[in-house]
């Protein structure tokens, strides 16, 4: 015979089950819409580096003020890196890359670059391409012809949404960059 403890007990069992079940699917859903509020599909950065002169140099040369910086965009699977050259506060050149994001390792924060297109801009006073963005254009001119294509990943090290800071790594170069995110 079914007693009306037995009953209630049972009742109580029953919602403390239901307890559990919702309050592991809410942390799912909290959880879920966390990982999805860091959107890996879209990515905006601005990184500078100030160039000095060498302590060491024989010769005294006129104090300068140049900058390199990197613009990287990434949205959806496109992806645009522009690396400036400025000088005394004006753009002297530009090499603009263009290319599709083949992958995104979400453990290591890598994407995988695969860029076919470079574009170079510059000043049209300029008279000559300055020497770090000769180098770079001569690198990329090769890699395009030989590959068809500019292969490599960039892996974000460290962010700080906080103080909105981000440290990149591109390989297999090595360089690293700290930029600001949009």
């Amino acid at each position: 015979m079914l007693k009306f403890s037995d009953l209630t007990a049972k009742t109580h069992r029953l919602r403390l089950w239901h307890v559990i079940g919702s309050v592991v699917v809410l942390s799912g859903i909290v959880l879920g819409s966390y990982s999805m509020s860091f959107n890996s599909k879209q990515l905006n950065l601005s990184c500078q580096a100030k160039l000095y002169q060498s302590p060491f140099i024989a010769e005294s040369l006129p104090a300068f003020s140049q900058t390199l910086a990197l613009d990287v965009a990434i949205e959806a699977n496109r992806a645009k890196l522009t690396y400036s050259y400025v000088q005394d506060g004006q753009d002297l050149a530009a090499l603009i890359y263009r290319g599709k994001v083949s992958a995104l390792e979400p453990g290591t924060m890598t994407y995988k670059l695969n860029l076919d297109q470079a574009n170079l801009k510059m000043d049209l006073l300029q008279t000559e391409m300055p020497e770090l963005m000769r180098t770079e254009v001569q690198k990329s001119r090769k890699a395009l012809f030989e590959q068809g294509r500019m292969s490599f990943n960039m892996q974000i090290v460290d962010m700080d949404s906080l103080n909105d800071y981000v440290l990149i790594k591109f390989y297999p170069s090595g360089h690293l960059w700290a930029c600001k995110s949009h």
